[in-house]
């Protein structure tokens, strides 16, 4: 199933290339429904309490529970970062191939592992623990002289008292609980961005929908386009002399402006298939424009 959703939503120019980020999507997919799959599996394998002496489906569900979630912190931790470092620094001109970049995926990734690994150590040692309440009880069994004298009704004297169990918790279970942790946080924060973004995308879009305009005003916004696309024609090769003389060393100033360029040439495209759209399809759509407002 992963396969085949990864096969539809890739690019058609990524056909027969681009093999390692298409296996890292397929096995944080997998990842992913394994984390789901496996509360059913382990509900199904408990042991029955009405059978005495059953041990259910047999399977060491706690430690494959252990190795599914130690996968994705790896997976999250170091591949998917190495993969992400490794194609930002694509240089399609390098000489030296993809071997260029290797290093720096390299060295982004430990640090953000380092980090991780570091905030772990740091509270495992220090409150990587947990207490338990719980009441003891304790029974004394007496004659049935001395049980008659004090408590005509039994012969057993029982004691109860607070008490609580200390348990250091393992490494492996306390990176996967600090994992969680994390991920909840991140899952609240761009969770809510998004819900808060969302409508207000709906709104602007209903505001700057695409109208029908006239071919007078079409020839003239589609000059002005073309002045634009000049200029950032200009301005692309500019950063690439810029880039041929630095050696093809991607700095982080030249990024910048790469980055910088990409999203005007977004930008660009965007407000021409805007313009299209106004002109040969007369605007776009009413109902379609109040059914986003309504969203």
């Amino acid at each position: 199933v992963t396969t085949y959703i990864m096969c539809i939503y890739s690019s058609p120019h990524d056909k027969n290339q681009a093999w390692v980020p298409k296996i890292v999507v397929v096995l944080s997919f997998s990842l992913a429904c394994f984390a789901v799959l496996l509360l059913p599996l382990d509900v199904a394998n408990r042991a029955d309490p009405d059978i005495l002496g059953s041990l259910g489906g047999g399977i060491d569900l706690a430690l494959v529970w252990q190795i599914c979630l130690l996968a994705i912190i790896v997976m999250v931790l170091l591949v998917i970062p190495f993969c992400i470092f490794y194609y930002e620094a694509m240089d399609p001109d390098a000489k030296c191939g993809g071997l260029g970049q290797i290093p720096a995926a390299i060295g982004y990734s430990l640090v953000l592992c380092v980090i991780f690994v570091a905030i772990l150590c740091a509270l495992w040692f220090t409150v990587g623990y947990t207490d338990i309440k719980y009441t003891a009880y304790s029974a004394v069994m007496l004659p049935a002289a001395a049980a008659n004298a004090t408590n005509p009704e039994c012969t057993l004297c029982m004691k109860d008292s607070d008490q609580h169990l200390h348990i250091q918790v393992s490494i492996a279970v306390y990176a996967i609980a600090l994992f969680a942790l994390l991920g909840w946080v991140f899952l609240a924060v761009f969770g809510g961005v998004g819900m808060t973004a969302l409508p207000l995308d709906l709104i602007m879009n209903w505001v700057h929908r695409p109208r029908p305009i006239s071919l007078t005003e079409y020839a003239r916004t589609k000059e002005k386009l073309g002045t634009v696309c000049r200029r950032m024609t200009e301005k692309g090769m500019i950063i690439e002399e810029e880039q041929r003389k630095q050696g093809n060393k991607i700095t982080k100033k030249l990024s910048m402006k790469v980055n910088d360029f990409k999203n005007d040439v977004l930008r660009l495209e965007a407000t021409f298939k805007r313009l299209e759209k106004s002109y040969k399809n007369k605007g776009e759509s009413p109902w379609w424009g109040f059914f986003k407002l309504l969203l």
